[in-house]
């Protein structure tokens, strides 16, 4: 195990290959979303809410995934703004275990939402690297409200409840709460599928808009 971590991390550093890869991912996502709307999956509302809401962990889960690579990729590629904000001198490149290193021992990797992925790119990153630049206002505040049905889905807690209800009504006009299953498998008001499918799109655009204008 150790020797396939070494051997993993020793990759030429690539924002493109990042979302080559999490666009597979989402392929698989897609054609399971597919087979839930068609009914060759979930034999009632029930079982639909839970296969959405695994999904939608599941595409968080590999989000995340893809955000760590590029902040690392980023960093690799480039310390200089990182090493100007924390007042170090350090080598322009350092291996990705470092900079991995780095970034989560100040925790850097740890984001809420995408004003946060992009305030800190735009603090730790050089602006030729940072691939965070080109997320539109309409990508952005789609996936900040799948930020609150996955947080919800992850905690169960009060805040992330609240979090979540005051999504539902500030961008859906929602006037009570609805398990987020049942939010994933309504349709959207724009897109006459389920809004599950609307998320796994509208990550997509966000991942295209990465890979196109990445600098490697």
């Amino acid at each position: 195990m150790l020797l396939y971590l070494e051997v993993e991390n020793m990759r030429k550093a690539s924002i493109r290959q990042n979302h080559r890869d999490f666009e597979r991912n989402l392929d698989v996502l897609d054609q399971v979303a597919a087979k839930i709307v068609n009914g060759q999956i979930g034999a009632n509302a029930n079982e639909w809410n839970a296969l959405a809401e695994g999904i939608a962990l599941t595409l968080a889960g590999y989000w995340e995934e893809v955000v760590d690579e590029d902040f690392v990729d980023a960093l690799n590629r480039d310390t200089s703004a990182y090493a100007g904000r924390v007042g170090l001198q350090l080598p322009k490149n350092l291996s990705r275990d470092i900079c991995f290193g780095l970034l989560v021992g100040d925790g850097y990797l740890d984001f809420r939402d995408t004003g946060q992925i992009v305030g800190q790119a735009k603090r730790v990153l050089v602006r030729a690297n940072n691939p965070f630049d080109h997320l539109t206002k309409t990508i952005r505040t789609s996936i900040d409200q799948f930020y609150a049905v996955r947080n919800y889905l992850a905690h169960r807690s009060r805040r992330a409840h609240r979090s979540y209800a005051e999504m539902l009504e500030s961008g859906f006009g929602y006037q009570r709460v609805v398990k987020p299953g049942a939010f994933l498998r309504a349709k959207g008001e724009s897109l006459n599928k389920p809004r599950l499918v609307f998320f796994l799109h509208r990550f997509r655009e966000a991942s295209v808009a990465i890979r196109k204008n990445a600098a490697f």
